[in-house]
């Protein structure tokens, strides 16, 4: 099958470490065209550094979509690039009907998330977006073993991710999105809110914490919070009437305690497990699917972005207090 990866930063350079594992994997790759001859050719021998060391051969560039899909002919694409270009970026591929899977978020906007589930609904060609954590062992277990079930009514879901650089997105859509996409699979996505708010510390202008409420209709209330540093930490706490589940999402596991208790670990590699479940629909393979796995993921976006609208923030002179 014919890949291309358009955007090799760090998320490009990971799906092409998994695609170089695959077999009957051929990759291309688009980078991003340079405004000046001299740096579009800098650009592009580091872009042939770095993909012939991952797949140990030579592999086609580009650096745009239309000469990709004139002289590549991808059976299917990644986009790894900002989100800022996904839109244009996912709307050619979709355009020639190629599969395609976009790292989250699919757009920052709800209408062009729509308008491009449209144009891949219109041209039957699979889209799934890469929220990688619904692919974790952990997630899993909890979710598709029904095992969220012994928890009984839930009262409360907290979780806190720790982000290692600043992007264009503000951290509680760039990371706690993830953990708000999990709460709601929890909750059954649940989709009546009364309050959805955010607090957030800034140091030299940037967001080093910040935290996410979330009160749903049902009584459940969701903590989602995000904080600046070099330590790895992706936990999710989920306490109900009959027991309480504890996610270790960079561990793998699950403790849940209960009617269900005990302590549940796989090493299983979800972002393997994401690009093998892309490439068998991009190959025409029938799944029967969770619909959480083809779900876009719009609506932890947008209450991501609705957190951040509403919010109290600490400027660098209260927090240094």
């Amino acid at each position: 099958m014919r890949v291309a990866i358009v955007g090799f930063g760090n998320m490009g350079e990971k799906h092409a470490q998994k695609l170089a594992k695959m077999p009957g994997v051929e990759p291309a790759i688009v980078f991003r065209k340079r405004a000046s001859p001299v740096e579009n050719r800098a650009k592009y021998a580091q872009t042939d550094v770095a993909a012939n060391r991952i797949f140990g051969r030579q592999v086609p560039l580009f650096d745009n979509i239309d000469a990709c899909l004139a002289r590549f002919r991808p059976d299917a694409a990644i986009i790894a690039s900002p989100t800022e270009a996904h839109f244009e970026q996912a709307r050619e591929f979709l355009r020639a009907r190629k599969a395609l899977l976009v790292e989250k978020p699919l757009t920052l906007s709800i209408s062009q998330d729509a308008a491009l589930v449209q144009l891949a609904r219109r041209g039957k060609t699979p889209l799934i977006v890469g929220w990688t954590e619904r692919y974790n062992p952990a997630v899993r277990i909890l979710l598709d073993g029904n095992m969220v079930k012994g928890l009984g009514k839930i009262k409360t879901i907290e979780s806190m991710r720790s982000y290692k650089s600043h992007k264009p997105e503000h951290p509680l859509v760039n990371n706690g999105t993830h953990d708000m996409d999990a709460a709601l699979r929890v909750l059954q996505n649940e989709n009546t809110i009364r309050l959805v708010s955010s607090q957030e510390e800034t140091l030299g202008g940037k967001v080093v914490k910040a935290t996410a409420f979330v009160d749903f209709a049902s009584g459940a209330k969701v903590k989602a919070g995000v904080v600046f540093s070099a330590e790895t930490k992706r936990e999710m706490v989920i306490t109900g009437s009959e027991g309480e589940a504890t996610i270790n999402f960079a561990e793998k596991t699950l403790v849940m305690t209960g009617r269900r208790g005990g302590t549940f670990r796989s090493d299983a590699d979800q972002l393997q497990e994401e690009l093998s479940f892309f490439l068998r629909l991009a190959g025409g393979e029938k799944i029967e699917a969770d619909s959480w796995l083809l779900d876009t993921g719009t609506a932890a976006v947008d209450i991501m972005m609705s957190a951040t609208a509403t919010r109290i923030s600490f400027s660098d002179a209260l927090t240094a207090r």
